[in-house]
């Protein structure tokens, strides 16, 4: 009994030795195939990236009767978010990226970068939907014809301008 009993132990010991010794050998086989071809990086062209980014953010639609485009990361492809987010300073949230001279946000205040958080008391969300949800749920609920509340983050600080009241 002791006998087949080593002899099965053996047999598990050699076989469990071989199989440490192949797994290793295909380790070091990938380690020397991967360290002999090191991929090369393709060089991004950063300048033609922003470029193509700022294209993309100038195609929004304007929001109106406010006189500004606002975009945030989610509406950039993937590949282009690290950059956006890095060089751009566009996060999660609904950003000013360009704003007419003589809009009534420009009168009020509002500036391209400004992070919007709160119009007329109402949170500007930060996701995918922000643009849909301040353009038909948010704004619609804002009586403009009085003036409006409206606060930014600007450099990383709060803000609080008031929007003019538009006659109708």
């Amino acid at each position: 009994m002791d006998s087949d009993f080593t002899r099965g132990y053996a047999l598990r010991e050699g076989a469990m030795k071989n199989s440490i010794k192949l797994m290793f050998s295909i380790l070091v086989a990938l380690h020397v195939s991967a360290s002999a071809a090191p991929q090369k990086k393709a060089k991004i062209d950063e300048k033609a990236v922003i470029e193509k980014i700022e294209a993309k953010l100038a195609s929004n639609p304007v929001v109106e009767p406010f006189g500004f485009k606002v975009s945030n990361i989610y509406a950039l492809e993937e590949d282009l978010q690290a950059i956006a987010s890095n060089k751009l300073g566009l996060d999660r949230r609904l950003q000013i990226v360009e704003i007419r001279e003589d809009s009534i946000a420009a009168k009020a205040g509002l500036k391209k970068g400004d992070h919007l958080v709160d119009i007329g008391g109402k949170h500007i969300p930060r996701d995918e939907e922000a643009f849909h949800t301040m353009v038909n749920d948010i704004l619609p609920q804002i009586d403009l014809s009085k003036p409006t509340q409206i606060i930014v983050l600007r450099n990383g600080l709060g803000t609080i301008l008031s929007l003019p009241a538009i006659l109708h």
